[in-house]
């Protein structure tokens, strides 16, 4: 069980791409899950009635855990999958970046969550960067085809197997081209009328 920075950054390290908060039409693993142990949507604790006690302790460690982690410069946390809260690890970024579709408006990387800022009130106000600001890239990136096949790995090794529209849907790829990487590092096959791709 994640319940601290460390070990959630160290979680992200190692999945590579993460969502915050699981998605039932998005394949990837997601933080919420480490943190409590399932998919489960037990966020607060209600009375009897059904009403809003408070935040679970798991809510509670996650909601300041997405903000902690970008501000401490552990993980990489934004809207950058699907559109989406997500984590990713700093080691993926370039080959995120290279993998983008500049035509796409959903592959654009421009901004991501840099700090959270206190402010009268419950909540603070989440600070956002210029992503290259925030996480200095180098100077040569992956080229992007060799980026597309190591992000398509990663998803499969997460998934176990895949679709087309199962890859295209966290990039914003489209789906004749997420078949196409797929068909170049997996084993497809026809299964119920659609093409199945898993690990050969």
């Amino acid at each position: 069980m994640v319940r601290s920075l460390e070990k959630a950054a160290a979680w992200i390290d190692e999945v590579g791409l993460a969502l915050v908060f699981p998605k039932a039409d998005l394949v990837l693993p997601s933080l919420w899950e480490q943190v409590n142990g399932s998919p489960e949507q037990n966020w607060a604790v209600r009375d009897p009635d059904g009403g809003f006690v408070r935040w679970s302790e798991e809510m509670g460690f996650l909601w300041g855990a997405k903000d902690d982690l970008p501000a401490a410069g552990l993980a990489c946390v934004g809207k950058h999958l699907a559109r989406v809260a997500a984590c990713i690890a700093p080691r993926m970024l370039p080959t995120l970046v290279a993998a983008r579709d500049d035509d796409a408006p959903e592959g654009r990387l421009v901004l991501t969550t840099s700090h959270l800022v206190e402010q009268e009130g419950p909540w603070g106000a989440i600070a956002h960067e210029l992503l290259a600001r925030k996480w200095p890239l180098p100077a040569t990136l992956p080229a992007l085809p060799d980026a597309r096949r190591v992000l398509a790995r990663l998803v499969l090794a997460h998934a176990g197997e895949l679709t087309a529209a199962d890859l295209a849907a966290p990039f914003g790829w489209r789906r004749k081209e997420a078949a196409a990487v797929l068909d170049e590092i997996a084993e497809g096959r026809e299964a119920e009328g659609f093409r199945i791709w898993a690990q050969p």
